[in-house]
């Protein structure tokens, strides 16, 4: 219950965020794409993209293999709340009993992955853990990123910052260490692009 609750204001956070991968792609096609600045005419009409979303077992399966963590080890929080999760790729299907859910299991990988990760190397500073789950979990260019990821890197740059982005704080300091937090932090970075729409949507 307990990391349900913080994980609430992530979870807003993330259900706020619009798609910013097939934003960017109609904004590309409204445009033309790159270059042809001289050409008056329209582009061409292009055919909407079918945007799906995982499955309960596609999900489940795609945060083990991002993630490195076998899947037996969310096997018990998985036959829980695999029933509130998506049991078809139907998009309009999706509920917020959905996303909760979701974003509990992105929770649990998040969990375990982000403790193995700082048992061999030690958290440095926020940009360092930004890049790394980024790159980890993305086609993530840090050197010249794709903008399409705009969004969702203020996202994670807001998180690692514990900020909600209203001007509020994810977690609140009260007597946590400065490891612990920046531990506790860093999964909830890791929840927010595992239970983003970069990963959670399929075309």
């Amino acid at each position: 219950m307990k990391s349900l609750i913080v994980l609430l204001p992530l979870m807003i956070l993330v259900s706020c965020n619009p798609s910013t991968k097939e934003s960017s792609i109609s904004s590309s096609q409204a445009t033309g794409g790159t270059g042809g600045g001289g050409n008056s005419n329209p582009p061409p009409t292009m055919e909407p993209r079918l945007t799906k979303v995982m499955s309960y077992n596609q999900y489940n399966m795609t945060l083990s293999k991002l993630t490195g963590i076998n899947s037996s080890r969310a096997s018990t929080l998985f036959e829980e709340i695999k029933g509130s999760l998506p049991a078809d790729t139907n998009i309009d299907a999706m509920t917020s009993f959905n996303l909760v859910s979701k974003t509990r299991l992105a929770d649990f990988y998040c969990g375990l992955y982000v403790n193995d990760y700082l048992a061999k190397t030690s958290f440095t500073n926020a940009t360092n853990m930004k890049n790394h789950l980024l790159s980890t979990f993305l086609d993530y260019d840090v050197v010249s990123p794709n903008p399409i990821f705009d969004s969702l890197v203020t996202e994670v740059d807001n998180v690692l910052a514990n900020n909600d982005g209203q001007n509020g704080k994810l977690i609140p300091s009260m007597s946590l260490s400065a490891n612990d937090m920046n531990k506790n932090l860093s999964i909830m970075a890791c929840v927010t692009i595992l239970a983003s729409t970069h990963i959670t949507m399929i075309e």
